[in-house]
């Protein structure tokens, strides 16, 4: 790995003029020049390491020996000390431009994406190697979601090497992530004529074309990229969504089965699997899909829990929500649906401690049905000054109908029916369609001592619905009273 950058004058001409104009030491510098690009890196070490070290030895030449022993040190897989060189370098000569592209490239190595792209910048306006600089950065600004940038260094590329397939490639790659598919199927087509062996091209190509509804043509290109590539499962997945896609969806699964036999832990299989059989309704396979990786990754298991809600398997469900909450404690999404999944089963106080968690956490969700699922659930427990709290809660938050009916119920339990009565008269008014909302005004009504009232509400509930069953019995009860 030889990561020497030229220096624009080479071979014996740098000699003569290092030996006529600089002497000795100058001359050291191309010696260790030559062994770096010679690739004899422990020589160059010495050699630079000598011009570096001697002293008198100008800011110039000790730039250029730092340059070359961090191109060796780089070589031999010593990132710490080669970026030491070249900083030192460039504290020296600050415009060094290939001193500035090595950087560049060892902080692309390092995940250093800010600093290798701000190197790339200046290293291209200083005008070393453009094309080859400009291609780097084109790559880093794709995987940084420079998507313009991207294309502007790539269309570059491909202007000053129109017959470079990779730049092509990846030109395409960009287009298409900004949702230029048209220009970008001209990139991808380009690079296939440059290389009918590119594998990626028409890996690439056939996502492009299935995006604009040519499942044909990208199936075709899917099955060309799987034959020509070393690691054809990656393309066998993507020739298996669209198979799914095209209504094939028993192909898809044999496609599929294929990419599981030779990688079983494939997470991107394994979900377009449950993905298929989902849409096809076949739901507990689709789990049974998941169920290996679901035990591992919280958010599967979510989606498995999910998965058992749609078919009413609740105890499931709650397993599964569990095993997510295992793996991930702060997952937030997964108390506050376990939590209604323990309130659709009536176990109130697993309920409340998954509601409680939720309301904690900053995850957004929506406070106010936060509120009045635990005011329900703290209202079916016996808590009922906590129901009052939190349905207020959820009044200051929204005023429904159903937060004033719930928390009329609460303060005529509490036997406060000044305070019922208020929120049931508020109800009606809400809800006036409702028989339930005048059935709630009738028993406030009545508890109150109220009974004519109480009665009228009472008949106005099943004025509206005749077989309203709470109204029903209150005026048996009213008639057995009389």
């Amino acid at each position: 790995m030889t990561a020497v950058t030229s220096l624009a004058i080479s071979g014996s001409l740098v000699f003569t003029a290092l030996m006529l104009f600089h002497g000795p030491a100058q001359a050291s510098v191309q010696s260790c020049r030559a062994f770096t690009e010679k690739g004899v890196h422990a020589s160059a070490l010495v050699a630079c390491s000598a011009v570096i070290n001697k002293s008198g030895t100008r800011p110039a030449t000790k730039a250029a020996a730092l340059f070359y022993r961090a191109n060796s040190r780089y070589s031999t897989r010593d990132i710490a000390g080669a970026l030491n060189d070249i900083n030192a370098s460039l504290d020296l000569v600050p415009d060094f431009g290939p001193a500035i592209a090595l950087r560049a490239a060892i902080r692309l190595q390092t995940g250093d994406t800010r600093g290798a792209g701000a190197d790339l910048d200046r290293a291209i306006a200083l005008g070393q190697n453009g094309t080859d600089l400009r291609s780097r950065r084109g790559i880093l600004r794709l995987s940084t979601g420079d998507l313009e940038g991207a294309v502007e260094d790539l269309e570059a590329v491909v202007a000053a090497a129109p017959r470079d397939a990779i730049a092509h490639l990846r030109l395409a790659i960009a287009l298409n992530e900004l949702g230029r598919n048209g220009p970008a199927l001209d990139a991808a087509n380009r690079a296939v004529e440059l290389n009918r062996d590119y594998a990626d091209a028409y890996g690439v190509r056939a996502k492009i074309k299935s995006e604009r509804g040519d499942l044909d043509g990208a199936l075709e290109d899917f099955a060309r990229a799987e034959t020509g590539a070393a690691r054809g499962t990656r393309y066998l997945i993507g020739k298996a969504d669209i198979l799914a896609r095209s209504g094939r969806a028993d192909e898809a699964l044999a496609t599929i089965a294929a990419v599981l036999a030779t990688e079983p832990k494939s997470r991107t299989a394994a979900v377009l699997k449950a993905d298929i059989l989902q849409s096809a309704g076949r739901v507990a396979e689709a789990r049974a899909a998941l169920g290996e990786l679901a035990r591992s990754d919280p958010a599967l298991a979510v989606r498995n829990a999910r998965l058992a809600l749609s078919i009413g398997d609740f105890d499931a469900a709650a397993a599964d929500y569990t095993t997510a909450i295992a793996l991930d404690p702060t997952l937030a999404a997964a108390h506050f649906e376990r939590g209604q999944v323990y309130f659709k089963t009536g176990k109130w106080a697993r309920a409340i401690a998954d509601f409680d968690t939720a309301l904690a956490s900053d995850a957004g969700f929506a406070k106010r049905r936060l509120h009045y699922l635990r005011g329900k659930a703290r209202y079916r427990s016996g808590d009922l000054e906590g129901a009052v709290a939190d349905f207020s809660a959820d009044l200051a938050i929204a005023e429904t109908a159903d937060g004033h009916l719930w928390r009329a119920l609460a303060f005529t339990d509490l036997g406060e029916f000044g305070l019922a009565l208020e929120d049931a008269t508020q109800l009606v008014a809400m809800a006036p369609e409702r028989a339930r909302a005048h059935a709630v005004l009738g028993d406030v009504l009545l508890k109150a001592g109220r009974l004519a009232q109480g009665r009228k509400a009472h008949e106005k509930a099943l004025a509206i619905d005749p077989g309203f069953a709470p109204s029903l019995q209150r005026m048996v009860e009213l008639g057995a009273a009389e």
